[in-house]
């Protein structure tokens, strides 16, 4: 079994070592034929030969087995006899590992770095986590990107399910599945006032789910009001995330030659910005996300406004009573747009700051 220390404690034993012993010089051989003998789970199992007892040119106190990649590191303390060790990778990254003799005092030269490219793994959850009451029968979920998605991450996983103080009710239970990366609120509805309700957001990605983070909060009386201003997003030739696509791609894929990062979202970014293949490429599905001011009154739901910058009138939508989001179809890309959102408390509304769209450009059809 591997033993494990802290980086702070080997370099401290490394500066002061044992007084008792004034005789240690650095060693002066590192091992060799560092190799991966298996990846197993979210471990590494590596080997390598022994280095030659003169070599340690003092009290042989056991191996240094680091691994890093682009933004973290860790360091493995290995007894003298044992020339195998089971570490910790870090997932979805290039990997370098080195291996080191140390005596009482010193630490001798590394092995050659022996890098890999990891796998995925399952995605950290998200640590911010925030409901929000709108109107009197829903919330607004708002979270953040997890800090390790470890992998290719395509969305959320969002939960929901009445609780009072003795008992969950499963049968209140719902969940349903966020397909956007960078989506990062949702809203409730047809919740019921004086219920606590317990939600809780979890990342996805290729491999599987994270941990869900949970908060328990409760449904109170709301007394319309004028909503306060909101604010809104807007995303041209928006497409859904085809996760069987997505997953295909490995990284054993990205380009060997940089420090990548590998992760977060430069291949939804690719999938996103795919023109239409319809004849006429300016014509696509434009995604209206609801922005309201969560610190004042936010309003119960919203609608949007909008008109081609030369149209003389606004085009409305329907009022939006369960989503955050509308999508505007046939959205004409090749043109200016001016864009109002409007949120709602029954009889009161509130317009945001209008917004002009620029105009895009498509490349021209390819013939098949």
């Amino acid at each position: 079994m591997s033993f494990v220390y802290s980086v702070i404690f080997l370099l401290v034993y490394s500066c002061f070592g044992d007084n008792n012993n004034n005789r240690d010089l650095v060693p002066k051989e590192a091992p060799q034929n560092v190799s991966i003998i298996e990846i197993y789970g979210k471990h590494l199992q590596i080997e390598w030969n022994p280095v030659p007892p003169t070599s340690v040119r003092g009290t042989f106190r056991g191996y240094l087995v680091r691994i890093w990649n682009h933004a973290s590191s860790q360091v493995y303390a290995i007894p003298p006899e044992v020339t195998k060790a089971s570490i910790e990778y870090f997932p979805y990254s290039r990997n370098f590992v080195t291996v080191a003799v140390r005596n009482n005092k010193f630490i001798g030269p590394p092995s050659d770095a022996l890098s890999f490219d990891a796998p995925q793994g399952a995605p950290n959850y998200p640590v911010l986590f925030e409901a929000h009451q709108v109107g009197n029968s829903s919330l607004l979920l708002q979270w953040n990107m997890p800090t390790q998605p470890n992998g290719i991450l395509l969305g959320y996983k969002v939960y929901c399910t009445e609780i009072n103080d003795t008992y969950i009710n499963e049968e209140s239970a719902f969940s349903f599945v966020i397909m956007d990366p960078l989506k990062f609120q949702t809203k409730l509805t047809d919740l019921r006032e004086g219920v606590t309700y317990k939600v809780g957001i979890a990342a996805i990605n290729c491999v599987g789910e994270s941990l869900t983070n949970y908060l328990d909060v409760q449904i109170y009386p709301h007394e319309p009001t004028k909503p306060s201003v909101p604010d809104f997003k807007y995303q041209i030739n928006y497409e859904e995330i085809d996760a069987d696509e997505v997953c295909i791609e490995s990284v054993n894929n990205l380009d060997k030659d940089e420090d990548n990062e590998f992760y977060l979202t430069n291949i939804q970014s690719e999938l996103a910005r795919k023109s239409s293949k319809k004849e006429n490429p300016c014509f696509v599905t434009t995604k209206i996300t609801w922005i309201p001011d969560i610190d004042k009154n936010p309003g119960s739901h919203f609608y949007v406004k909008y008109k081609m910058k030369e149209a003389p009138s606004y085009f409305s939508t329907d009022p939006e009573l369960r989503n955050d989001f509308i999508l505007v179809k046939h959205f004409d890309a090749c043109k200016n747009y001016e864009i109002v959102v409007v949120s709602v408390d029954e009889e009161f509304e509130t317009e945001s700051k209008k917004i002009e769209t620029p105009v895009m450009s498509f490349p021209p059809k390819l013939k098949e």
